[in-house]
C-alpha cells in the first residue's frame, strides 16, 4: 500500500549488491537490486550498507522489508527506487536447498531472451533497467587494469563521516575492471559482448586473495571460481544485468545467478 507521501512498504529478495563506489554526499555507497514478489526487479539505492546497524546488513538472498520512495528527478529509471534507512529489517534468508529450487522460482520467471531484449525494451518502451538473462555461449572472463589508488577527490569523499557515520575498514580500491566475454541467443546479437561486471563478492574475493597469495594467483583464483565454478557445465549461468545512471546509461553485469543445471531424465533405464 502507497502512502500519501509516495512511499510504501515492500518484501524483496536481495540479490545483488555491486562493490561499494566513493560518494559526494554518502561517503560510499552500494548499488543494491532485488525482486519484489508478483511485481519485478527494483533498484535500491542509495544504501550505505557498512553504516548500517550490524542488524541491518543484509546478505544476498535474504528477505528484506523496507520502506521505498521513487528517487523521482535524481534517478527517472522507472524500477530506481530510495530505500528509507531507518526501515531495513531483515526477514529470512532463501538457500540452496534441493538443487536451488526456492532460488529459481523466485528468480527464472523473471528471465529475458538476452540482452538485446533487454534493450530494446528499455530503449523502445521506456522499460526496465535491471533483467536477468541466460548467454548463449560465456567465452571468456579476463581484467584490464586501472589506476591503483583513489583519486584525490574519492578519497575526500571516503574519509568524510556524517552524522550516521562509524570507524570502519577503508574501502580498498580494485586496482583492475573484471569483464565477461559471451554472445546471446538472439538474432539480434552482432557479436561478443565484452562487459564489466562489478560485483560485490568478486571484489572480495581478489582482495582476500591477494592478501593471502599475492595479486597474480588472485587474478587466477578469481577466474577459477567466476568462470570455472559459477559458469562451469553443470550450471545453468545467468547474468543479472542493470544500466549505470550517469553519464550514460549503459548495461553491466551486476551478479550471476548460477543454480545446478537440472538432471536430464534417462529415455532408457
Amino acid at each position: 500500500m502507497t502512502d500519501p507521501g509516495g512511499r510504501r512498504r515492500v518484501r524483496v529478495l536481495i540479490t545483488v549488491k555491486t562493490y561499494p563506489t566513493p560518494s559526494t554526499k554518502y561517503s560510499e555507497l552500494v548499488c543494491t537490486a532485488g525482486i519484489i514478489p508478483d511485481e519485478d526487479f527494483i533498484r535500491m539505492f542509495p544504501v550505505q550498507l557498512r553504516d548500517l546497524p550490524y542488524d541491518q546488513w543484509f546478505s544476498k538472498y535474504d528477505w528484506v522489508d523496507v520502506l521505498i520512495e521513487l528517487r523521482g528527478k535524481q534517478d527517472k529509471r522507472p524500477d530506481s527506487y530510495r530505500p528509507l534507512r531507518d526501515s531495513i529489517g531483515i526477514a529470512g534468508h532463501v538457500d540452496t536447498s534441493n538443487g536451488w529450487a526456492e532460488r529459481k522460482r523466485l528468480v527464472l520467471p523473471h528471465a529475458a531472451q538476452s540482452l538485446e531484449a533487454l534493450d530494446h525494451e528499455r530503449r523502445s518502451n521506456d522499460g526496465p533497467s535491471l533483467g536477468v538473462f541466460r548467454p548463449a555461449e560465456i567465452l571468456d572472463f579476463d581484467w584490464t587494469p586501472v589506476e591503483r589508488e583513489w583519486t584525490a577527490a574519492d578519497h575526500a569523499k571516503l574519509t568524510q563521516r556524517n552524522l550516521f557515520g562509524r570507524d570502519r575498514t577503508p574501502l580498498q580500491k580494485l586496482p583492475f575492471e573484471f569483464r565477461y566475454t559471451f554472445r546471446c541467443d538472439d538474432p539480434r546479437c552482432k557479436g561478443e559482448h565484452h562487459m564489466m561486471i562489478l560485483d560485490w563478492e568478486l571484489g572480495v574475493l581478489f582482495l582476500n586473495m591477494r592478501e593471502q597469495y599475492g595479486e597474480a594467483s588472485a587474478l587466477q583464483k578469481v577466474r577459477d571460481k567466476f568462470l570455472g565454478e559459477l559458469c562451469g557445465a553443470d550450471r545453468d549461468t545467468h547474468f543479472f544485468v542493470g544500466t549505470t545512471h550517469y553519464p550514460i546509461e549503459s548495461w553491466v553485469i551486476i551478479g550471476v545467478f548460477w543454480p545446478p543445471k537440472a538432471p536430464q531424465s534417462k529415455l532408457f533405464e
